[in-house]
């Protein structure tokens, strides 16, 4: 998936580049598996999360995924989904960002 794709190879080049944002990718990571956990799909809340990253796209070799477009996209795309689909169109989105997050982190100490 695109998202995965991208977070992992810009938090892989943001890790190699200043290793010192590594706790920022924790904290950011930890939130979004409290989202994930919570159930909630707030746009609002995914920009909180991802906010202290100095990152603000992740580029893979497939695309690009811009933080503030990325959240913008999401909240306008999830507003007219019942909130019965959030789960089907939203969470692997962020299951993504999180298994991106998780192989950098791993392959970058």
């Amino acid at each position: 998936m695109l998202y995965e794709l991208a977070a992992y190879t810009g938090a892989s080049v943001e890790l190699v580049e200043h290793p010192g944002s590594r706790p920022a990718f924790r904290a950011a990571q930890a939130a979004i598996k409290r989202l994930i956990d919570s159930k909630n799909y707030s746009p609002s809340e995914l920009a909180s999360a991802l906010r202290d990253l100095n990152v603000k796209e992740f580029k893979g070799p497939r695309g690009t995924l811009i933080v503030t477009a990325a959240v913008i996209v999401w909240q306008k795309s999830t507003a007219n989904i019942a909130p019965i689909d959030h789960e089907s169109k939203v969470l692997p989105v962020l299951l993504a960002l999180d298994r991106g997050f998780t192989q950098a982190l791993a392959e970058n100490p």
